[in-house]
């Protein structure tokens, strides 16, 4: 089975007719955050910054991270939180969820942020009519790490997904853990015992732990037609949430920090969960709000709009990085001939072991970059950028 050598690099398709056009944000891993025109020309580069993900507030400001945790002691987990400015000045952090003392490294706060966060204002993350993000005050949901420790679920200690309610002045004034919820999940006998043998385990320093959700997305659901009609589930204040290794989808009450609604862990259990099928190792559950109808596309393409127009900048830099093997087929469908040296392995380019099977299932590149977001350039907000 061949192989091609030569990717094109760039943009390859754009159709201005079919396109939700705009601009995308997304993070080179080893540049920073880089905001590209549908022509793929970079309009803004912000160096250093290791969004996960990176999101684009009114205004030209930006919410990313500065660093994450030596991955030797932690996994995923973000050193702060960060809205900045168009010239890279810090106008708000968050670091404050725990005191973290990992060997040989200097003490200090980190935030353990990952995969989402929330300003209030929008409820989604990504543009959605009359729904901004507020940029000088508000709280901030926050999707964090801590360790714990649950007989439940395990006896091996536990990296535990919380969602941190931050104030503007950077305290914490509410907070979830997921772990708490254990039985509310309703998983059945034979994963429970999976996951009391292994919860997802990593092999951190100096003692392991189990990444046995692995939320990945976490927003208020906003206004909606469901609450509305009469269901108090749906409040728009409660939260919806995914957790990716255990294919579940569920809702949290605000006001009690109970389970009201789930869609898995199991898809056999009732009519309407046979109807939508197996969900498995799903990404971004966002509720969309009842606003008026738009075009749908994916979530990460669906972002909140941004400025007027945006200018490329001459003498910016033009990366490109080169594209990865392909990764192998899932097993059963091995092509004869197909080598094990083609498939991705991220060892080879110096990162940390992925989250299950996730070599087989995409690029490299795709699962270690934040993910992108496409923005509508009518947002009357955004600094124009200078020539």
């Amino acid at each position: 089975m061949g192989h091609p050598t030569i990717y094109p690099t760039g943009v390859t398709v754009y159709n201005p007719e079919k396109c939700w056009n705009g601009f995308t944000i997304f993070q080179a891993l080893e540049v920073g955050a880089v905001l590209m025109n549908m022509n793929g020309r970079e309009n803004k580069v912000w160096k250093g910054v290791h969004g996960f993900p990176n999101k684009i507030f009114p205004g030209g400001y930006l919410m990313t991270s500065r660093g994450s945790r030596d991955g030797r002691y932690g996994v995923q987990d973000g050193l702060d939180l960060v809205q900045i400015d168009w010239d890279g000045n810090v106008v708000w952090k968050f670091d404050r969820n725990e005191y973290i003392e990992d060997p040989g490294i200097p003490g200090r706060w980190m935030a353990r942020s990952h995969h989402d966060y929330q300003r209030e204002g929008s409820t989604t993350g990504y543009y959605a009519p009359g729904m901004e993000p507020k940029t000088d005050s508000g709280n901030t949901l926050v999707l964090a790490h801590r360790n714990a420790r649950n007989p439940k679920i395990s006896d091996k200690q536990l990296l535990d997904d919380v969602i941190l309610e931050v104030d503007w002045d950077g305290d914490i004034v509410w907070e979830w853990h997921c772990n708490e919820h254990f039985d509310e999940m309703g998983f059945r006998e034979g994963p429970k015992n999976t996951l009391a043998r292994d919860p997802n385990y990593r092999q951190t320093q100096p003692e392991g732990m189990g990444d046995w959700m692995h939320t990945n997305s976490m927003s208020v659901l906003g206004p909606n037609k469901w609450y509305d009609a009469g269901d108090k589930r749906f409040h728009p204040d409660n939260i919806i949430v995914d957790g990716r290794e255990a294919n579940i989808i569920f809702i949290i009450s605000k006001a009690t920090g109970k389970i009201v609604w789930k869609l898995g862990p199991d898809y056999d259990n009732s009519p309407e969960a046979k109807a939508i099928g197996w969900i498995i190792g799903q990404h971004h559950c966002p509720h969309d709000p009842a606003r008026p109808a738009r075009r749908r596309q994916h979530p990460y393409l669906r972002q909140r709009r941004l400025g007027r127009l945006l200018r490329a900048q001459p003498g910016f830099p033009h990366r490109r990085a080169r594209r990865p093997a392909r990764p192998l087929p899932r097993a059963g469908n091995r092509s004869r001939g197909h080598e094990n040296r083609m498939a991705v392995h991220p060892h080879r380019s110096g990162l940390p072991r992925p989250d299950g099977l996730q070599p087989f299932l995409q690029p490299l590149h795709q699962r270690y970059a934040a993910p992108a977001q496409r923005q509508h350039p009518d947002h009357r907000g955004l600094r124009r950028a200078r020539l």
